[in-house]
């Protein structure tokens, strides 16, 4: 149950990296590939949904402590 719950504090971390390269670092990282504006749109609300996913599980861990 941690391990979920730290990979839930991860995952929007990584994401977050991961959809800022997409766009905004597309000349020189991605070799001028044009990610998908869609993608983009749809990955925001996602990465959103792990924000408060992770939020969420802060909860699990202070109650496996407490």
């Amino acid at each position: 149950m941690l391990a979920g719950a730290l990979n839930g504090l991860i995952l929007p971390v990584g994401l977050a990296i991961i959809l800022w390269a997409a766009a905004r670092r597309s000349g020189d990282l991605l070799k001028g590939y044009a990610y998908p504006k869609y993608l983009l749109v749809i990955g925001i609300p996602v990465w959103m949904l792990t924000v408060y996913l992770g939020w969420k599980s802060l909860g699990g861990i202070s109650a496996l402590w407490g």
